[in-house]
């Protein structure tokens, strides 16, 4: 049986580290998100509802949900709507899944960087 080499040992450390890094990222990322996220794509819709919310907060959503109220409130990430400061809160947009929800989001912010790309040009 061969032993692992030096360099097999610091690649192996450093994965591990990259592995706790977004594990914290990711909790941080799923503060405001009131349901489960599970499997493969669980970093990806968390840092997307963290991406939206960051969208908002510079663009604004709606005559409530403008992006200063957003700042002073945050967003919250229900089943079945999208909420500003709680659960019981003016609703950004309802769903009916949580599957829903995420489409929304990552569709929204596919906009969001259309319309930064855009104002970069003109």
């Amino acid at each position: 049986m061969d032993f692992p080499s030096q360099e097999q040992i610091e690649a192996y450390e450093r994965h591990e580290e990259f592995v706790k890094q977004r594990d914290k990222e990711f909790a941080e990322a799923k503060e405001n998100i009131y349901f489960r996220l599970a499997g493969h794509d669980k970093y990806y819709n968390a840092f997307n509802c963290k991406k939206f919310e960051d969208n908002v907060k510079m663009f604004g959503f709606d005559h409530i949900a403008t992006a200063e109220e957003v700042q002073k409130q945050g967003l919250i990430f229900s089943k079945y709507a999208i909420s500003l400061g709680h659960v019981h809160g003016h609703d950004l947009q309802r769903f009916n899944s949580k599957e829903e929800l995420l489409g929304f989001v990552a569709g929204c912010n596919h906009t969001y960087n259309q319309m930064r790309l855009v104002k970069k040009l003109v």
